[in-house]
């Protein structure tokens, strides 16, 4: 007999032409309604406490406090004329560790998935997972969006990686590489 896990669990099948299946479709839609009732349940919460200051406080999940949290900017090269074609604005994490240092966590999105599906284009790798580091010669640079010059970011530093890393995003073929925070990107 089947345990209870078993039946929550869709069947990661993929089929020809790059469709997904009907069960795994069905996860994804109930993973994205159960998400969207616990976002309506915070907002009403934020509201809540919004209306009612004395009351009613509301704290956030965060994985350490805002001082913790940097930006990154790497720029995505077209593999051919070496142009940069966009920008990835990523967010850079120190995360404690089991033996009271600290590593990084970059959080980014793949520009492939961001593409086709923009809610699960998001992913994030640590330096114990993939190894990176950050330079910090130019922190504390402004970066202006050449799209929009009303966003303006304060960078953390630059990004390079150790090896080629391959988006972690289901049925996603691509791969990509870091260089000075310049977005390298290989096909599988």
């Amino acid at each position: 007999m089947a345990d209870d896990k078993d039946k929550n669990e869709a069947p990661l099948v993929w089929v020809r032409g790059g469709t997904t299946s009907s069960a795994y479709d069905n996860q994804q839609a109930r993973l994205k309604a159960e998400a969207e009732a616990r976002r309506a349940i915070q907002d009403r919460q934020f509201a809540l406490a919004k209306e009612r200051p004395v009351e009613a406080r509301v704290n956030t999940l965060d994985l350490g406090s805002k001082q913790h949290h940097a930006a990154v900017v790497l720029g995505i090269k077209h593999p051919k004329d070496n142009q940069i074609l966009d920008w990835i604005q990523c967010e850079l994490i120190t995360q404690p560790k089991d033996d009271g240092d600290v590593e990084l966590v970059l959080n980014m999105a793949c520009p492939r998935c961001f593409r086709h599906d923009a809610q699960n284009a998001n992913f994030k790798f640590a330096q114990s997972h993939r190894m990176f580091w950050l330079d910090t010669k130019n922190a504390g640079e402004l970066w202006i969006d050449p799209t929009d010059p009303n966003n303006v970011i304060t960078l953390a530093g630059t990004i390079t990686t150790k090896e080629w890393i391959p988006c972690p995003g289901l049925g996603c073929p691509l791969k990509f590489r870091i260089d000075k925070s310049i977005l390298y990107v290989e096909h599988k």
